[in-house]
């Protein structure tokens, strides 16, 4: 018990201290410092005078040498009235205050003393108490300053977590960047390549159909094998005067959107449907936000304030590629 042995540093019993902390409810040192100062520890028990003769004299010649040779006999063999440290001279009272004394100093020599320990005079005590107070508002400064050390490094421990953390999302963000960047480059490829891929076939269809004309001008030259069979030439007035054959209109619009969050999906739609149904099924998957929607070949950019637009008016029958941004 600390409080215990505090007070037993400044000179009171183990037991007395006990007894003032339970007076006092155990409310600290203080409160049984000042119990103890209005509350005294009752002095030891003076040695009783020797008795008279039997005529109320001093006794005989034979009494007072008896009484010597008792006296000499008493200073041979004196009392123990207290208990001493030998390691620093600090005098106890019980073998309980050595006890607390040893284990709070480590000190483990002591013996028996003839002396008795002196009560503390008003003078002494109101010493041990600005002593004790001293030690208690040294302790509070301790435990202030431990608290202040406590906070300074937790909020060191805090800021190096936000660091950690900050530094956590900038790379999840830059591999995010990087996964979506590699993502829009592979699909600018595949466009290319798509692309290429129909220009080589326009411009292999151009080909076969210069070479048709050129046969079919030089009177029935070979026609080459990749191109289509053509019908047996009408006459040139019939051919003139009977109007190109009317192509007939697409009753279907089959789109195909891109987007680089959600991957690519088809619609089957009809001509007259208008861009705000295609709208509506992108915003179904990303959510709320602007939506753009644009070709590439021929590239342009649709908005939502063009959504009243039909597919058919906006060029996109009877299939077209939409990429959505």
């Amino acid at each position: 018990m600390a409080d215990v042995a505090t007070l037993t540093e400044m000179g009171f019993s183990a037991a007395h201290a006990e007894k003032a902390l339970q007076a006092t409810g155990h409310k600290g040192v203080e409160a049984a410092m000042e119990w103890l100062l209005t509350h005294p520890e009752s002095s030891e028990t003076q040695q009783a005078p020797s008795s008279p003769g039997k005529d109320g004299s001093a006794g005989s010649g034979e009494d007072a040498s008896g009484a010597a040779a008792a006296s000499g006999e008493g200073s041979a063999d004196l009392k123990a009235l207290s208990l001493m440290c030998q390691d620093c001279g600090q005098k106890l009272k019980s073998e309980m205050d050595c006890q607390r004394h040893a284990e709070r100093t480590g000190h483990v020599n002591f013996a028996e003393s003839s002396e008795a320990i002196k009560p503390l005079t008003a003078e002494q005590k109101q010493q041990q108490l600005e002593k004790l107070q001293q030690r208690l508002a040294e302790k509070k400064r301790e435990n202030a300053e431990r608290e202040r050390k406590a906070m300074v490094e937790d909020e060191a421990k805090r800021r190096q977590s936000g660091k950690e953390l900050a530094e956590i999302k900038r790379q999840r963000e830059e591999m995010e960047m990087k996964r979506v960047m590699e993502e829009t480059r592979r699909k600018k490829e595949e466009e290319k390549r798509h692309k290429e891929k129909v220009l080589a076939q326009i411009a292999k269809d151009k080909a076969e159909r210069e070479a048709a004309f050129a046969a079919k001008k030089q009177g029935g030259a070979a026609v080459p094998a990749a191109a289509a069979p053509t019908p047996a030439p009408a006459p040139a007035a019939a051919a003139a005067a009977s109007p190109a054959p009317a192509k007939a209109p697409a009753t279907e619009c089959k789109l195909q959107i891109r987007d680089p969050k959600f991957g690519t999906s088809t619609m089957q739609l009809k001509p007259t449907d208008t861009l705000a149904v295609v709208f509506a099924a992108v915003r179904a998957s990303r959510g709320p936000g602007p939506i753009k929607l644009s070709t590439t070949f021929p590239k342009r950019t649709f908005t939502e304030a063009e959504a009243g637009l039909t597919l058919q008016d906006a060029g996109l029958v009877p299939s077209a590629v939409l990429m959505v941004s």
